[in-house]
């Protein structure tokens, strides 16, 4: 039989599946608000139902055995018109209480049977406020067909999640909302999300990890709980070692892409505008070895976007294996990695270190596959703003075909300084566009150093106020023109220590649709094969600088 203890001694009725939880929980839980631990155990596999909203106050462990369910089950159809089905709620007149919470050996199951109405702008399954701990272990949860979130946390410490499995597969996309997976919201400190198996389909966030919250009880961070000079800070996550799977659901025919699937984001939950001036901090934030098979329309799988003052210290993305499957995007574009930081003064540096990008799918980014000006549009980074460290990655394609190729590097709103290092790159359409949209100044810092770099080698770099571009001890296999270069007034450009092959004869090294002026230009101690005899030449009648310095080369 099934039990319930409070600080080690049993209370109450013992009870087996088919047992209805809410009135034995509501008398023995709900009501104790202070320290003491209370302990579910399901110690008999079956089916355990809740029929409305539970609210845990105290230290709680649910624990149960294999085969163990608990289910949402609502009293009458349609009936439902709270926000959560599970709460953990650890706030008393706006002070934390910080309570620790274990679940495990547990699924989590709703009665398809039933759907809800509520006035809430967003559902969850389990909900948990300011908890001191909590540790989610061997715990199954599938939701279909529901416009609900798995897991949200507000406001929580020290959260471990591992070993199980997660799917949300919602399919009604004309719901506003749609629901993710794992959310996070507010001062987030001390999380660890490894070894489980994450599944979605469908719109919404699988992993995300937002700014501030504020709900409409008022509810916010006590004073002594806010970290120096931010409103909100998160600090030492690690999500290592999961396999994540974006996954086309069973119903065919309909529009279930993603906008983001892994997200940091500064944005307050609820009404972020009417909150003033903001600052955030991110901190020791780590993805690490973790798969990611992306087999539907996912326009950015890894996506960082500030609209405040955030600094971001030790985020690194690192030994991630993304796979993106084989379908088609017709007018759309997906990115590995998007940073968008519109505060070019503020500490933004994260790390993209040792991942593998494979792709297979063909991604259009116009729906009319015929458009000339239609492009490949699978981008590995798209970097607005920040400073990035690139290093130890590898790209490859399973077709050398247009719709397939990768475009590795593209920036067109602000400043931006990245190192590109020891990378292995193979089936690029093209290395890089720095492009300066209209009303902005674009500045750029970019090294390009010790690559293996085998496609379309070339940066574009248009409109720019500035520029900084250095190759350097590069091996490059070249289809087209080696550099581009447009309109990059202040620019310095250092091309040295390569060993460059093309592949098909071209017109020249360099190439420009209009003379280009570089303060300083040092082209010197290359090696080049199959590059036209007359190449250099071309280059130096198209571009003028102050300090030039073309010597030292070898054409093989």
């Amino acid at each position: 039989m099934s039990k319930i203890y409070v600080n080690g001694s049993q209370t109450g009725q013992t009870f087996s599946p088919n047992f209805n939880l809410n009135s034995l929980l509501s008398n023995t839980v709900v009501q104790r608000s202070n320290d003491d631990v209370v302990k579910v155990q399901l110690t008999e596999p079956g089916v355990y139902y809740i029929t409305k909203t539970i609210c845990f106050c105290c230290n709680l462990i649910i624990e149960g055995c294999e085969g163990a369910i608990i289910e949402v089950k609502f009293s009458t159809a349609n009936d439902y018109s709270d926000d959560s089905f599970l709460e953990f709620m650890n706030i008393y007149q706006g002070v934390h209480h910080r309570r620790n919470i274990v679940i495990k050996n547990i699924e989590f199951k709703i009665n398809n049977s039933h759907f809800w109405s509520s006035s809430y702008p967003s559902f969850y399954f389990l909900k948990f406020y300011a908890s001191g701990s909590v540790h989610i272990d061997n715990v199954k949860m599938r939701l279909d067909g529901h416009p609900i979130t798995n897991f949200d946390f507000r406001e929580c410490w020290n959260v471990v999640i591992e070993n199980y499995l997660l799917e949300n597969y919602h399919e009604n996309v004309q719901e506003t909302n749609l629901g993710g997976v794992i959310w996070f919201s507010g001062n987030v400190k001390n999380v660890k999300i490894v070894n489980n198996i994450l599944k979605k389909a469908g719109n919404d966030e699988l992993l995300a990890f937002f700014g501030h919250y504020l709900d409409d009880t008022n509810v916010v961070v006590p004073d002594d709980e806010k970290p120096p000079l931010y409103l909100c800070k998160k600090d030492n996550i690690i999500v290592k070692n999961n396999i994540i799977v974006y996954k086309r659901p069973v119903t065919t025919g309909t529009d279930y892409s993603n906008d983001c699937l892994v997200v940091l984001c500064d944005r307050d939950t609820i009404n972020p505008s009417s909150q003033g001036t903001k600052q955030y901090l991110f901190e020791n934030i780590i993805f690490e070895s973790n798969n990611f098979i992306i087999n539907d329309h996912c326009r950015s799988i890894f996506n960082t976007k500030f609209e405040e003052q955030t600094i971001l210290r030790n985020v690194c993305y690192q030994n991630n294996n993304i796979e993106v499957g084989d379908f088609n995007v017709n007018g759309g574009y997906v990115s590995v990695f998007s940073l968008n930081n519109k505060f070019p003064g503020i500490d933004t540096i994260y790390e993209i270190s040792g991942n593998t990008l494979y792709n297979k799918a063909e991604i259009k980014n116009f729906a009319n596959v015929e458009d000339q000006n239609n492009l490949p549009a699978l981008f590995f980074l798209i970097q607005n703003g920040g400073k990035v460290s690139v290093k130890g990655n590898i790209t490859r394609i399973s077709e050398d075909t247009k719709f397939k190729k990768i475009r590795f590097l593209w920036n067109n709103y602000f400043t931006n300084k990245t190192i590109i290092e020891n990378n292995d790159l193979e089936g690029l359409f093209i290395l890089g566009s720095l492009d300066c949209a209209p009303n902005y100044s674009l500045t750029c810092d970019l090294l390009i150093k010790d690559n293996i770099i085998k496609g379309d080698t070339r940066i574009y770099c248009y409109n720019l106020t500035d520029m900084a571009l250095t190759f350097d001890g590069n091996h490059i296999e070249s289809y087209h023109d080696v550099i581009a270069l447009q309109d990059g007034a202040g620019s310095i450009f250092n091309y040295i220590n390569n060993h460059v092959v093309v592949h098909e004869p071209i017109s020249s090294f360099y190439y420009s649709s209009n003379s280009h002026n570089i303060d300083s230009c040092c082209v010197a101690n290359n090696v080049f094969e199959n590059l036209p005899s007359n190449a250099m030449n071309i280059f130096n009648n198209n571009v003028t600088s102050t300090v030039q310095v073309v010597q030292n080369n070898i054409q093989l």
